[in-house]
């Protein structure tokens, strides 16, 4: 009755102007027509109006860089967004979410279905521990935080500025407008329960990467609810690095593969076009594999040496100590004790295997069992992720990844030629 009672509210006015108006006198226009939508009098109106030409005009989308307090929350305090730093992203904006989306299926895709409103804070937000780097309102507007991070010697920007580019902002991005896509076509039923058991919204935060990738997820982010786990495939498949990547592979694989799945997970590295895969000075060619162990000497999970190092170096407080014992690890709290021990090296020069390829053919422990989670649900999941993708909006996952990657790698001429001109300094 509530809804059928807006209607009433919204169409009975408007038979009142149909009833009395006459046709002819009905010329003017019931809004403001005559204030500029850019104010010329403001030092950063050019900026003002390069913003409404490349975002307004053609995609109906608002980016406030301005601090407007109520479109921020209020639980955190926040930093406003620097002025020259806002139009590097605003720019980086247009050059690495639109114009790739536009190339690929045309601007009305976009003016349908993109963020109404974008909003720069300077600083990040903390919640639970966890650092907060954007935030989305009903997939309508999307804050990206922590603007003030980005570098400003244009030209130069290195591999870690891009990533952190990434990270900060354009991995939040593609998260919040997959949620506005499958708003509009819903995720697939057969997607919710490859993983049914081990969605987490309360704890997801005290899960590691290596954790979430064993359990079958992108991230630990993706194994709160079925559709982060969803939106954070897609926006992992087009952002995140090659290493980012592998390192996923190879912690996923650990647990074991299924049958016939390993041509899967190379036909997926190919899909990523990750290059060099069996270059010896890549990481994925060069790791140690653990196994983690209790008092009793029953295997928990299998870890890279990456993660037990970084146990090693950053140790819980609340464990008494870890050390090392041999090429072992023994992690303590005083009560019982985890043992990490070197299971198997993979290495091209000294390894027991000669890199990731060796390793996956003839160490990894094949299944066919159904209870494996691991690499075999993420492949899985991708495979409906990738179909939904296609078969509902014509756009192919690793096509957008491979525009996204071809920008991201002529980064620095684009912000040599296209952005540092261009850059607008307050009097």
């Amino acid at each position: 009755m509530k809804i059928f009672r807006y209607i009433l509210l919204a169409v009975i006015p408007l038979l009142a102007l149909a009833s009395c108006r006459e046709d002819d006198k009905f010329t003017s226009s019931i809004f403001d027509t005559e204030t500029p939508v850019v104010d010329t009098t403001l030092a950063t109106a050019k900026f003002d109006q390069w913003i409404y030409d490349n975002f307004t005009v053609p995609y109906n989308v608002t980016v406030h860089y301005r601090h407007v307090m109520q479109e921020t929350e209020l639980d955190y305090q926040l930093t406003p967004a620097d002025y020259e730093k806002s139009q590097v992203l605003a720019r980086l904006l247009q050059y690495l979410f639109y114009q790739p989306y536009s190339e690929l299926v045309g601007v009305e895709f976009l003016k349908a279905n993109s963020p109404r409103q974008f909003q720069f804070i300077g600083s990040y937000g903390s919640e639970r521990g966890a650092f907060k780097l954007g935030y989305a309102s009903a997939g309508i507007a999307i804050a990206l935080m922590d603007v003030n991070q980005l570098n400003m010697d244009l030209g130069h920007w290195s591999k870690g500025d891009i990533e952190m580019a990434n990270e900060l902002f354009f991995h939040t991005i593609h998260h919040e407008f997959s949620h506005i896509l499958h708003q509009h076509k819903l995720i697939p039923s057969q997607f919710r329960v490859i993983t049914l058991n081990s969605y987490d919204p309360n704890n997801w935060t005290d899960r590691s990467d290596v954790e979430a990738h064993q359990l079958g997820y992108m991230t630990p982010y993706g194994s709160s609810a079925y559709m982060e786990d969803f939106v954070e495939i897609i926006s992992g498949a087009i952002t995140d690095t090659e290493e980012k990547w592998m390192t996923r592979i190879v912690n996923a694989t650990l647990p074991g593969v299924r049958s016939g799945n390993k041509e899967e997970i190379f036909a997926l590295i190919d899909s990523l076009r990750i290059t060099g895969i069996d270059d010896a000075d890549k990481s994925w060619n060069n790791f140690d594999v653990y196994r983690w162990e209790d008092t009793h000497g029953k295997v928990e999970r299998y870890l890279t040496s990456d993660y037990v190092n970084m146990l090693y170096k950053y140790h819980d407080p609340n464990y008494v100590e870890m050390k090392k014992v041999g090429t072992d690890y023994l992690y303590t709290d005083g009560a019982d004790s985890i043992y990490f021990r070197l299971d198997v090296r993979v290495n091209p020069v000294n390894g027991d295997y000669s890199g990731f390829r060796d390793y996956l053919a003839n160490c990894v422990k094949y299944s066919i069992s159904e209870d494996l989670a691991g690499i075999n649900s993420l492949l899985r999941k991708i495979d409906i992720v990738t179909s939904w993708y296609t078969n509902n909006w014509g756009l192919h996952l690793y096509q957008v990844r491979a525009n996204v990657q071809a920008r991201q790698n002529n980064i620095n001429e684009y912000l040599t030629d296209s952005v540092a001109p261009y850059i607008l300094h307050l009097p």
